[in-house]
């Protein structure tokens, strides 16, 4: 698709990468505020896929352990498990529906995997989603974390891993405002010194 650029995101995509995950992942004010937060730290870091001055496709890193909502016992063991390592979270991963199959999430990754190097980054925690009727296969994204990120191992498998969602007034973009019925499977990326595919 021609005309698309890829470069870092900054704290002035708010506005933009606010409505890209509003509108294709999760929404609600918990996550406006969530997203606000994660841009002003210094630590914080993305890369965007712009179409003129419109972001539509972004991949995002939180410093820390953190999941889309609460999990704290999780965090924590996790946190334990990898004592005295840095290990940051993989916050966003997002393509408007109009730009899938493009190859934009393929382009973002790399773009994110040279980050990743420059920045020292080393371990990644990867929340995939995924809808309960698919949860015999990994999910899409994973594939091509593992082609131009680093290995991964799963930690774990979470049927109901968003169940409460709607109790933090957080929506799910399959489920609505109800109980959502999907499930997550996490990651624990080593991120690799050298691109393991190129483009």
């Amino acid at each position: 698709m021609s005309g698309l650029h890829y470069t870092n995101t900054s704290i002035d995509d708010f506005e933009n990468l606010n409505h890209l995950y509003q509108k294709h992942l999760n929404g609600g004010e918990y996550i406006r505020r969530w997203l606000k937060d994660g841009l002003s730290m210094p630590e914080y870091f993305g890369v965007k896929c712009m179409d003129g001055d419109k972001i539509v496709g972004a991949i995002t890193i939180r410093p820390g352990v953190s999941f889309t909502y609460g999990h704290s016992e999780l965090v924590d063991e996790i946190l334990l498990q990898y004592t005295g390592k840095e290990i940051s979270t993989v916050d966003m991963v997002a393509v408007a529906p109009d730009y899938r199959g493009n190859g934009v999430a393929r382009f973002l990754c790399c773009g994110l995997h040279e980050e990743l190097v420059r920045r020292d980054v080393k371990l990644l925690v990867l929340e995939a989603w995924y809808d309960l009727s698919a949860c015999c296969s990994p999910p899409p994204i994973v594939g091509i974390f593992e082609k131009y990120i680093g290995d991964l191992e799963i930690y774990g498998d979470y049927p109901n891993f968003y169940e409460n969602l709607h109790q933090f007034g957080i929506s799910c973009s399959e489920c609505g405002d109800k109980p959502c019925g999907c499930g997550a499977k996490i990651y624990i990326i080593t991120v690799q010194q050298k691109r393991k595919e190129h483009i």
